[in-house]
């Protein structure tokens, strides 16, 4: 019977050099370890996480009550979280709190049952879901609150097959900027921002660079943008655009979706943040029709499954997501193949944080 013995949590760097935590819980005889990513375009809608030293404290709060008992499913332990946090929004202990107890229960009960954590995350909340490889969403060039303020949009991406052809990408757009004597610096996920270059002039490089597919994130809701979708979908090869309209303009977002839907992705983020109640608006309203997945966004891993059942079973593609915060962790690259997600995004391959999710598809697959 699984019971838990110990849980602590400590403060650690995040890949802005921010603060966040880290916690280690013991189930039995094992102990497993799980770091919470912050984001730094955030949407209003999201669960609240706590500051750093509140985040500890209710850890330490926590121990008292948890120490002891035993849990026989993941959705035991979070439902248990849930209750004693007590409100909509994880207010209470903090978003941060939750999900680094969630996920390294989902550890240590996944080594418990020595099956690889993609495996104990298909087999919660009845996913059932086949180890399957998803496309990436290699980021190139990123802009706005990330980078380089000329740039509006916030993630220029390709969408490769592989990790391969990712970094293929990657590297040879490296090579063209220095052979133009034009910056490499990256911006907070590792891509190239340089200054004076437009929104339309990394779309023309981009285009210019690789046959494949553009994927785009407006982040409108962080950054002001007048953009014209109409014609970049003519002149240019994108298939994805992320948050085109702000968290609260559902109409605009039903009307882009009947006007594009039918030819690209049309993926929701701050609009639906992870969150099963959004997401069934989203489809009641033909507002998008693919969803990105990110577990802080909501708080437990079941929820997180339960925002996937939902936008699966009503046609949406998925896409999990890193934050621009990011640690070593890899816990979403597994959370991925669990579920069997259309795509990944977790930043460029050139920063330790990013490579750690991409290093953690290559060993899976």
């Amino acid at each position: 019977m699984p019971v838990i013995n110990a849980l602590a949590s400590r403060k650690i760097l995040d890949s802005r050099s921010e603060w966040t935590i880290e916690t280690s819980l013991t189930v039995n005889d094992v102990t497993a370890i799980a770091s919470v990513p912050e984001g730094t375009s955030v949407g209003k809608f999201e669960a609240k996480s706590l500051s750093v030293p509140n985040a500890l404290q209710k850890i330490r709060n926590i121990e008292s009550h948890i120490k002891g008992k035993n849990f026989n499913s993941q959705k035991e332990l979070d439902e248990y979280l849930l209750e004693l946090d007590g409100t909509a929004d994880k207010s209470n202990l903090g978003a941060n709190v939750i999900l680094s107890i969630s996920h390294s229960f989902a550890r240590a009960f996944s080594a418990l049952k020595k099956i690889p954590l993609y495996k104990y995350i298909a087999d919660c909340e009845g996913m059932g879901t086949p180890a399957t490889k998803p496309k990436i969403m290699m980021l190139i060039f990123e802009g706005g609150k990330h980078g380089s303020f000329n740039i509006s949009i916030q993630e220029f991406m390709v969408v490769v097959d592989s990790v391969e052809e990712g970094d293929t990408v990657y590297d040879l757009a490296r090579k063209t900027l220095l052979s133009k004597k034009l910056e490499v610096e990256v911006g907070l996920e590792g891509a190239f921002s340089p200054v004076g270059f437009s929104n339309d002039d990394i779309l023309i490089f981009l285009s210019s660079l690789s046959k494949f597919p553009l994927a785009l994130d407006v982040a409108a809701s962080s950054v002001f943008n007048q953009l014209d979708f109409g014609r970049m979908l003519e002149k240019y090869n994108i298939l994805s655009i992320e948050d085109p309209f702000g968290e609260e303009e559902w109409n605009k977002w039903a009307d882009f979706t009947r006007s594009y839907g039918g030819e690209i992705l049309i993926v929701g983020d701050d609009l639906v943040v992870t969150n099963a109640r959004r997401i069934d608006k989203a489809v009641k309203m033909g507002a998008c029709n693919a969803v990105i997945i990110k577990p802080n966004q909501i708080g437990t891993l079941t929820e997180t499954l339960q925002a996937v059942k939902l936008a699966k079973e009503n046609g949406f593609k998925t896409v999990v997501s890193h934050r621009s915060g990011e640690t070593n962790d890899s816990f979403i690259a597994d959370l991925a193949v669990g579920i069997g997600a259309d795509f990944v995004k977790f930043g460029s391959p050139s920063r330790g944080e990013r490579v750690a999710k991409y290093n953690r598809l290559l060993e899976i697959f």
